[in-house]
């Protein structure tokens, strides 16, 4: 296993995207200054640095106005990072990743590092080692930046398929990726679909790779920066790598994997062989065809869920996943995160959150449907009002529900849109039906109140009916305080009010009738 040229340690974001760490990079809300910008509330315009040092990574935090944790812990004075260590700034929380060799600091070393403590514990894993076969010959033939470049897509690409799966993430060793599952905390099928994502992602990836898996017993030991792993069965994970590479076998199963996942009888052996270090010779086997395609044979719904919040999106992904036949391939929570990974799984249904930014959620439902127009669109909201409706039916959507809406309602939504098929909430079926057809005077009616207003002006009239101060709204919208200033006129001027007092009052009124 070979390490990458440069480039070699990462922060993985929020919304799971990664952002590749060079020499330096300033984090903070000024985007003029900053490497990093990240658009939060707490964050500082200029909040923290991370150097490249000749004995790793080291944060600093700048002179925050709400301070830096690092593993939960108040960030005091420059610290080298650890792979996988937590970084909290105001209120987003990152976590660094390195592929590096920790190199160890000299003892006149001012900054803090790991100090181990005496809780170990023992558990019981299933253990996977994912290892790109012939990287220093794609360096040779690609060139290095190149490469590099494909070996950091893998990276991206291969992580969701192990984590969404249950397992974690101990360490990137080089070109390969450690994982581990707690026989205690999982279960054999989450190892499999794991297993079937990563045969799933081979064909759309340009890095070959191998993958070993093998379950045995495994030292925790726990540091004031997490955990590290020990034990003979990893050492044997990383030793049977070469043996996979000398039986050419792309997924490779040992013996106390089979048994563990209830493989007996379903593998084809591929010989026996010593491992280096460990006393005794053992059987290895490949992963069966039909494990590795999807369940039953034939493909659930897969679903992009896209949500501003993570708490409501974890809620929701744990009621999906009790759901046969639906698959949650991803999650995101920003327009270009959406976009990308749209390109990259394909997936029949998209489930969005018409939220605060609605005319950027507008604009993204239109450039899906255009993008792939075999991809349906749900929109699950709290917004009631008809103007939101007709505007995300008008821009490609099929599905309009509500969050207030039974579980049993929603899922009927999601069957239903995903074949193909239209569905309103029925708090809203009605009206928007005759919105939508102008079989009534209410198109009229609409046309003449906020539904004349653009999206952009629709989000700052609702935001005003909830009392929102210009600053706030600015701040929300990721808009200037002038440009909301212009809002706030160009409103006034097509519904024909006077003063920021009948504006105010005009909107909260509508707010009030759209939460009946």
């Amino acid at each position: 296993m070979n390490p990458p040229t440069q480039l070699d340690a990462w922060l993985e974001l929020p919304d799971g995207t990664i952002f590749w760490l060079k020499s330096q990079c300033k984090i903070g809300r000024r985007k003029e200054v900053n490497d990093l910008v990240l658009d939060v509330p707490l964050l500082s315009r200029e909040h923290a640095q991370i150097d490249s040092t000749p004995h790793g990574f080291r944060l600093t935090d700048v002179g925050s106005s709400n301070g830096t944790l690092l593993n939960q812990h108040p960030l005091l004075r420059p610290a080298l990072l650890k792979d996988s260590d937590s970084i909290t700034l105001g209120n987003v929380s990152l976590r660094f990743r390195t592929a590096r060799q920790e190199a160890v600091p000299s003892a006149d070393d001012c900054m803090q590092t790991t100090k181990k403590l005496d809780a170990m514990r023992t558990a019981n894993c299933w253990l996977l080692l994912a290892d790109i076969e012939g990287y220093s010959l794609a360096i040779e033939q690609l060139g290095s930046e190149l490469a590099l470049k494909h070996l950091q897509s893998w990276i991206t690409d291969v992580r969701p398929c192990i984590e969404h799966n249950g397992g974690t993430i101990n360490s990137y060793v080089g070109d390969a990726i450690f994982a581990y599952w707690r026989m205690d905390l999982s279960t054999p099928e989450q190892v499999l679909a794991a297993l079937r994502e990563l045969e799933a992602h081979r064909s759309m990836n340009t890095l070959a790779y191998r993958i070993v898996v093998h379950q045995g017993f495994v030292l925790f030991t726990q540091s004031e920066r997490g955990e590290e792993l020990s034990s003979q069965d990893i050492n044997f994970v990383f030793r049977s790598e070469k043996i996979a590479k000398r039986l050419h076998c792309r997924n490779m199963l040992s013996q106390n994997a089979v048994g563990t996942l209830g493989l007996e009888g379903r593998c084809d052996s591929v010989g026996t062989s010593p491992v280096d270090g460990i006393t005794g010779l053992f059987a290895f086997f490949s992963a069966p065809a039909d494990v590795l395609q999807s369940a039953g044979g034939t493909p659930g719904c897969r679903i992009l869920l896209v949500e501003e919040s993570s708490v409501l999106s974890d809620g929701f992904l744990r009621l999906l996943e009790t759901e046969p036949g639906l698959k949650v391939c991803e999650r995101a929570q920003h327009g270009p995160t959406v976009r990308r990974l749209q390109a990259k799984h394909q997936p029949d249904l998209v489930i969005i959150d018409l939220a605060v930014r609605s005319s950027e959620t507008l604009s993204l439902i239109q450039d899906l449907t255009q993008a792939a127009p075999n991809t349906h669109i749900l929109v699950l909201t709290t917004l009631n009002d008809l103007g939101y409706v007709e505007r995300a039916l008008r821009a490609g959507a099929l599905g309009y529900v509500l969050k207030t809406d039974p579980t049993a309602q929603v899922l009927e939504a999601i069957r239903t849109v995903a074949q193909g098929g239209m569905f309103l909430s029925r708090q809203i079926a009605a009206p928007a039906l005759r919105l939508l057809t102008g079989s009534t005077g209410e198109r009229i009616t609409a046309k003449q109140g906020p539904g004349s207003l653009s999206d952009r002006e629709m989000e700052v009239f609702r935001l005003i009916g909830l009392g929102q101060p210009n600053r706030d709204i600015a701040i929300a919208l990721g808009i200037s305080v002038k440009t909301v200033e212009t809002h706030r006129d160009n409103i006034k001027l097509k519904l024909k009010l006077s003063s920021a007092a009948e504006l105010a009052a005009t909107a909260k009124q509508w707010v009030e009738d759209a939460a009946q």
